[in-house]
């Protein structure tokens, strides 16, 4: 099939079967971007394990890959979410653009700190002990707190729509 008639097939779908469709992309995308942030945590408590005086600069140059690939995922799925899946949200609920604002300034807050550590890293020179790198990777591990934290809020607020939703519906079916 092409991508034409994929998309003329998708856009004759009913508005519930749609959103059903992208909570179900929402829960993988958060599935797939919360393993990748766990890579970071275990590397964070390596460093912060580790020996005073090894160089943490190579570990820290292969994490700053690591992030900056994780930073393109998670902008292809907030960009996918911006796109899709909150104007759908809109339609459903009145409240819902001043919501999503709220939910959204975990993930800028993120980002602040995922630029900090990505700019922290690229002042540093080697080689970097563990006192130096506890603090650079401390900046990631706010941002992959916060960014936790949005993935929760969206889901607390996405999916009991969606249980709304079919209740609402199974209640007009009947």
């Amino acid at each position: 099939m092409t991508n034409d008639q994929n998309s003329i097939r998708t856009a004759t779908l009913h508005p519930t079967i749609e959103f059903t469709r992208a909570l179900d992309q929402l829960e993988e995308e958060h599935v797939e971007l919360r393993n990748k942030l766990q890579e970071f945590v275990v590397i964070e408590e390596v460093i912060r394990l580790g020996r005073p005086d090894t160089d943490w600069f190579a570990t820290l140059r292969d994490l700053k890959v690591r992030v900056e690939a994780f930073l393109v995922e998670l902008k292809e799925h907030a960009d996918w979410e911006d796109q899709a899946l909150f104007p759908m949200v809109a339609d459903l609920v009145a409240d819902s653009p001043p919501m999503i604002d709220l939910i959204e300034e975990d993930h800028r807050l993120a980002m602040q700190y995922m630029e900090a550590f990505l700019d922290e890293l690229r002042k540093s020179v080697a080689p970097i002990h563990q006192a130096k790198a506890r603090h650079i990777i401390s900046l990631l591990m706010n941002a992959h707190q916060l960014i936790l934290d949005h993935f929760y809020g969206e889901e607390r607020y996405i999916f009991p729509l969606a249980e709304q939703l079919q209740t609402n519906i199974d209640y007009l079916s009947s």
